[in-house]
């Protein structure tokens, strides 16, 4: 297991494994190797990446991988911390550190992780959104709609970051706090009108408070625009649709 970062192994007997596909390179032949499961000569293989390979991060990306994957995950994770200690490492690497972290079920640790990252990386939607869901399991919903707010506009995390803000809303609706149901839904913007998980709850909500016709009316459509087979929407929309008037010749 520990094959490439203290021993002295001999470059030689790497090549010749590095052999064991038509490339002939370090890196593609772990991955390769690791594909078909023979998971410690892919191990064996990562490490000469980083030695004397041509892109020793994706090497030492791919040792931490292999390493989880042969369930020695503590391994991997005092390797990241050793890797995040040194001058000039990738700032990825505290991602990864998140990651091994919160396999453990150490959320704490996986948010300190998170909270080093960001600090380097501020505008990094995918750490961002593993915040807020981390955030979100430990109910703090400050964070997590903060962390939200930031995540949602990276495009493929927009719905990760709608679904906990729709969570912490509806939890907040659930114990009669409407007017933090409303907030927590608000830093949804736009976005409320795309997601039926929000559009259905502000429906709800406007009903509860008993406020303006116009107000539940717009919900109610923003809903069916998204889900026009909505039964419970379309229920609610019947009193207020429009009937044709009905003229004297309609009498006979």
């Amino acid at each position: 297991m520990q094959c490439g970062l203290a021993g002295a192994e001999d470059k030689a007997v790497h090549d010749q494994l590095a052999a064991l596909h038509p490339d002939n390179r370090y890196l593609i032949t772990s991955k390769a190797l690791q594909v078909s499961g023979r998971r410690v000569l892919a191990l064996k293989l990562a490490s000469a990446e980083i030695r004397w390979g041509t892109d020793p991060v994706a090497g030492m990306l791919k040792r931490i991988q292999i390493l989880e994957e042969l369930g020695e995950v503590e391994q991997a994770l005092e390797e990241a911390y050793e890797w995040s200690d040194l001058e000039g490492c990738p700032v990825l690497v505290f991602g990864v550190i998140a990651q091994l972290m919160a396999s453990l079920g150490d959320l704490d640790g996986a948010v300190k992780a998170l909270e080093r990252g960001l600090v380097l990386d501020s505008v990094n939607h995918d750490w961002w959104t593993d915040y807020a869901e981390l955030m979100n399991l430990r109910d703090d919903r400050e964070n997590a709609l903060r962390g939200a707010v930031k995540g949602m506009n990276g495009g493929a995390t927009e719905a990760r970051c709608i679904a906990v803000i729709a969570d912490i809303a509806e939890r907040y609706y659930a114990g009669g706090q409407f007017a933090e149901a409303g907030s927590a839904s608000s830093v949804a913007g736009k976005l409320q009108e795309r997601y039926i998980e929000l559009a259905w709850l502000r429906v709800r909500m406007a009903a509860s408070a008993g406020g303006e016709t116009a107000y539940l009316v717009r919900w109610l459509k923003a809903t069916l625009a998204i889900e026009p087979d909505h039964a419970e929407a379309l229920q609610m929309m019947e009193p207020y649709i429009e009937k044709p008037k009905r003229g004297i010749l309609d009498w006979f």
